[in-house]
């Protein structure tokens, strides 16, 4: 009995060594920055939003705002809001403007995502999410594109992927780090 105890317990120390070598190996191999400079190189990809948006309001006016990297820390602080991009959105809000949310989380999980986004902070207006089949891109655009035929002027589109971007229907980008895609 005590052979089999020590046995066991010989085991599940393995285990958890090679489980803590593979989470390190893995962080090891991650070529994301630390959260300090992903944070710095948000700021700077940001500068200027404020004043950008002070002169872009209008009539109609709207920002766009991707999810995952971009609205929230998805990666490194899951649910929490990633501070610059909530003080644009909240900017963007005083001034007036709508803020829309475009992103490539599948249709049907409208709720829970506007729950995430309220939950960290945000106040978003609308919601456009990616139908089965479509590829980011063609999923981003089609949003947009609904967006601006019921009358928004998305006067700036804050994402963090090339995929953010593709198509147009957006008068200004600002493109977070993506880290040549290791930062989804």
């Amino acid at each position: 009995m005590v052979r089999l105890r020590t046995k066991a317990v010989g085991l599940l120390v393995s285990a958890l060594a090679m489980t803590l070598t593979a989470t390190t190996a893995h962080a090891a191999q991650s070529d994301l920055p630390s959260y300090e400079q992903w944070q710095r190189d948000v700021r700077e990809s940001l500068e200027g939003v404020h004043e950008y948006l002070d002169s872009a309001r209008g009539r109609n006016a709207a920002i766009v705002l991707d999810i995952d990297n971009t609205a929230l820390e998805t990666e490194y602080h899951r649910g929490r809001a990633n501070k610059p991009v909530l003080e644009a959105a909240r900017h963007a809000k005083r001034l007036g403007m709508t803020v829309l949310i475009v992103s490539a989380r599948k249709v049907g999980h409208e709720e829970s995502a506007l729950d995430q986004l309220r939950r960290a902070g945000y106040e978003p207006d609308k919601i456009c999410l990616k139908r089965k089949g479509e590829r980011n891109a063609e999923g981003k655009l089609r949003c947009r594109k609904k967006f601006t035929a019921e009358g928004y002027r998305i006067t700036a589109n804050i994402g963090n992927r090339d995929t953010d971007f593709e198509g147009g229907y957006y008068d200004r980008r600002f493109q977070l780090p993506d880290y040549d895609g290791e930062l989804s």
